[in-house]
Parts: C-alpha cells; sequence; structure tokens
C-alpha cells in the first residue's frame, strides 16, 4: 500500500508540473501565445476582443493544454461573411490533426455563431494547439472570439430518440442511454421540490423549506464531512467486463454554501459495485478543494488537495458565499476533472487529477 500511495503521489506530482491549461475551459482566441502572418484583435461586439486579419495558412497557438481526460469534440465561436475551414493540430502546425471544422456565412464580420466537430480522442499528455485556417487565399476568412474542447458532441436534437440525452458516444456514434453504464450520463439537477434527496445518497445531508420562499434545498448539519454521492457508478475499469465506452463519463454539479469555516461539504460518485466513494470537498479552513477516496471497510485517503496558497492563485472559499462545484470523471483516463465556479458562473479554479483503480 505505502509503495502504491508513494508511486500515485510520484505519478500526480509530476503530472500537475506539466499540467498548465484544461481543454475543456472555454479559451479566449486572442489569449494566443504566438502567432503566424498578420493575425491581429479587435473589440468584440460580444464582449472582450476577437482575432480578425486571419488568411489562408495562418495559424495561432496555444500552449500547454492537458489531454489525459480524453476529449470528442471542438467548437469555436466565429463570425465571417466567407466560408472556409480551421484545422486542430497538435504540437506543430503539421502536428497530429484532431479535426477540421467547416464554416459559412454567418452574416458578417461580428454576426457570431458557434460551430463544432469531431476530433480524435486518442491523444493524451500535455500538448499545444495550433488552429490553422484554410480558405481562399485572396482575402480575409474568419473572425474568431473563443474555442473550447468538448467531453461529448451535441447531434441535432431532432435526431434524438425519445427520452435520450442529446449526446452520442465518441467510438461508434450510437446514442448513449440516460443510464448508459451506470453513469448520468448528463449529470443531473435536483430542486427537492418533494422535500428529499432524489437523486443523491447524501451523508450528513438534509432537505429543509425555506419560510421566505417555501423552496426546499439541501442543507448540510453540524462540521466536517459533508457529502452527496450519486450512486451506481462505474468507478474502476474492470466494472465494465473490458467492454467501456471510450467516452463514457459521469458529470455532477451542485451549489454550495458554507455555513462556517469547519464545514467540508462536497459531492462525489459511489461505485457500482459498492466498494469504493470518490468525492470533492469544498475547505475554508485552509481555503482549498479536496479530492477524497473511501473505502467499504470506512477508511479514507485524500488523493489530491488543491489549495490557492500552493498554486499562487487569487482564488478563496469562504462561508457565506454561494459557489459551483463540477466535478468530472471518466474511466477511460481514470481522471478526475473539478471546477469551481463563483456565484455568477466565472470559473475562479480548476484541477484535474488522476484516480487509478484499485
Amino acid at each position: 500500500m505505502k509503495a502504491s500511495i508513494a508511486m500515485l503521489a510520484a505519478f500526480i506530482a509530476g503530472h500537475d508540473a506539466r499540467a498548465v491549461n484544461n481543454p475543456l475551459n472555454t479559451i479566449k482566441a486572442d489569449g494566443f501565445d504566438s502567432q503566424s502572418g498578420g493575425i491581429k484583435t479587435e473589440v468584440c461586439s460580444e464582449g472582450g476582443r476577437d482575432i480578425c486579419s486571419i488568411h489562408d495558412r495562418d495559424f495561432v497557438v496555444y500552449k500547454d493544454f492537458d489531454f489525459d481526460s480524453g476529449v470528442a469534440g471542438f467548437k469555436a465561436r466565429i463570425a465571417t461573411p466567407n466560408s472556409g475551414s480551421i484545422e486542430i493540430r497538435l504540437n506543430s502546425p503539421t502536428g497530429i490533426l484532431l479535426g477540421a471544422c467547416a464554416f459559412e456565412n454567418t452574416g458578417g464580420w461580428q454576426d457570431w455563431k458557434d460551430i463544432t466537430c469531431k476530433v480524435d480522442n486518442s491523444q493524451a499528455g500535455v500538448r499545444d494547439v495550433y488552429l490553422i485556417f484554410r480558405g481562399n487565399s485572396q482575402k480575409a476568412l474568419v473572425n474568431v472570439s473563443s474555442f473550447v474542447f468538448l467531453k461529448s458532441i451535441v447531434i441535432n436534437p431532432s435526431q434524438v430518440l425519445p427520452g435520450f440525452p442529446d449526446r452520442v458516444d465518441a467510438a461508434d456514434g450510437e446514442l448513449q442511454a440516460p443510464a448508459a453504464w451506470g453513469m448520468p450520463v448528463n449529470g443531473f439537477v435536483d430542486d427537492c421540490e418533494d422535500g428529499r434527496l432524489g437523486n443523491w445518497n447524501a451523508k450528513g445531508i438534509s432537505v429543509t423549506e425555506n419560510a421566505i420562499d417555501e423552496k426546499f434545498s439541501a442543507e448540510s448539519s453540524g462540521t466536517n464531512f459533508n457529502f452527496a454521492f450519486t450512486p451506481g457508478v462505474y468507478i474502476n475499469r474492470t466494472d465494465t467486463g473490458g467492454e467501456w465506452r471510450t467516452m463514457a463519463e459521469a458529470s455532477l454539479a451542485a451549489d454550495i454554501i458554507l455555513d462556517s469555516a469547519n464545514a467540508r461539504p462536497g459531492i462525489g460518485f459511489s461505485s457500482k459495485d459498492g466498494k469504493q466513494w470518490i468525492y470533492v470537498a469544498l475547505n475554508a479552513d485552509d481555503n482549498s478543494m479536496e479530492a477524497w477516496r473511501k473505502l467499504s471497510d470506512g477508511s479514507m485517503t485524500r488523493i489530491k488537495e488543491y489549495a490557492a496558497a500552493t498554486n499562487a492563485t487569487s482564488w478563496s472559499v469562504r462561508p457565506g458565499v454561494k459557489y459551483r462545484l463540477q466535478i468530472d470523471w471518466s474511466p477511460y483516463s481514470d481522471g478526475l476533472i473539478v471546477i469551481l465556479q463563483d456565484d455568477k458562473g466565472d470559473v475562479i479554479a480548476n484541477f484535474r487529477t488522476v484516480i487509478f483503480p484499485l
């Protein structure tokens, strides 16, 4: 066990040293690290700045993105009166081609629309992302305000069968059922309207009614660890019998308010075989987020502590402030991605770690 813990610590330490950016977070196009040609930036009608004056074979570079958790698609926010395509490559303008997004006339240089495409989901590691633009070499092609990589791809809603979510499996293009492989495919939201935690298994958390607006909410009682789990998730690969779909994932999110510095509220997954739980908690006492594994014998191991003080950032976890905590689990890479947002929906901190199968 000690050797396993040492190996885990060494792996995570080495991994975090390289993992700088999360490709699943929206990337502002004007935040490029370098560019070719005469690409410029300008004020965007939707806020911020976009990149413009882009011509055939021009490219922009965004460094140090960690692809270990797997990506299935790419989405960009573009505006153009023209047509062309954006190639997504790794590490160089001629590097591995993840995919290519075609674009058409959106109506003008500030008429914005999203374009999406599938990408190669077999790549891993920390890579530089190159966006190479293709089209008529005689004129400017397109403006881009932002882009993001996707864990799943969205299909036309009219093609979705009743009772199925609006996503497909990246490996074979088949629709995934809501409980495919024991996972909540798109996570879930629980408004507690019936006075119960219908979607969660909770410890130290109860549903109470607000006397002012007569709405129910889930509240923790006491201090220390209080969690809400989603049951029946495949946490290790062996549970699937070797037939898991590569992009299967579980995604959960909850709005959390800490009532004291001693509270440790969190959300997580309990395994299909009932042997372990993985959860992430907010810790106001030392201003951090913590990923934990609990086993059926009651033993607990802190897998990862992500503290503002040790990561040279300005985010904080304070009592009385509403935060949105999101966690994504992928058995394909054993990766756990954690995202913390403020009450405005802005990402203030995020990290990823690896939960090795038992």
